[in-house]
């Protein structure tokens, strides 16, 4: 009877030490195979000046924050290119970092609601208007790029400066800044 015992505690044994080095293997691999590669593919990247990457329970969250950039659009494309070329089919979420200011949040706020209609009729050519009137009575200057999927807002003010990557058509449409 003591030698079952026995035999029974050395499987359980074996089977939490199985585990563990699977769990560390797998870990490590995200860590090295996934994370770090992409992390400096990213970096080489014109513009980006930081990322942070972390695997949640629905994907991979990437933040990357940009120096001040030409074309929004541009930038957003190679980075979300390069997501797709290292990530396959995995889920992840894309959050664009600027340098903005409280004058550039607040111009942002009050352009929300134009954006959205906007999105909503396919009115770019009068939200193109809303935004030149809004950014030079603020002393600011701004781009919009529109593509199939996105609508990319840049708005400058001086030193600091604001992104915001903003889906269309699109039933989850988020409030939320620069996300994908």
């Amino acid at each position: 009877m003591k030698n079952n015992d026995f035999r029974i505690l050395i499987s359980v044994a074996a089977l939490i030490l199985s585990l563990g080095v699977l769990l560390g293997a797998y870990n490590l691999y995200i860590k090295l195979g996934i994370e770090k590669p992409l992390g400096a593919e990213l970096s080489a990247l014109d513009g980006v000046k930081k990322i942070e990457v972390n695997k949640g329970k629905e994907g991979y969250e990437i933040k990357v924050d940009l120096d001040s950039v030409d074309n929004i659009q541009d930038n957003y494309g190679d980075i979300n290119q390069a997501l797709k070329a290292r990530l396959n089919s995995e889920n992840y979420q894309l959050e664009i970092g600027d340098q903005r200011n409280q004058d550039l949040q607040e111009l942002f706020n009050s352009l929300q609601p134009a954006l959205y209609e906007a999105l909503a009729d396919n009115r770019f050519i009068w939200l193109n208007e809303q935004l030149a009137e809004k950014a030079a009575a603020k002393g600011m200057n701004y781009d919009m790029y529109i593509d199939k999927e996105q609508l990319y807002l840049q708005i400058g003010d001086g030193q600091h400066y604001l992104y915001e990557v903003i889906e269309r058509n699109s039933s989850s449409s988020s409030a939320e800044t620069g996300r994908k």
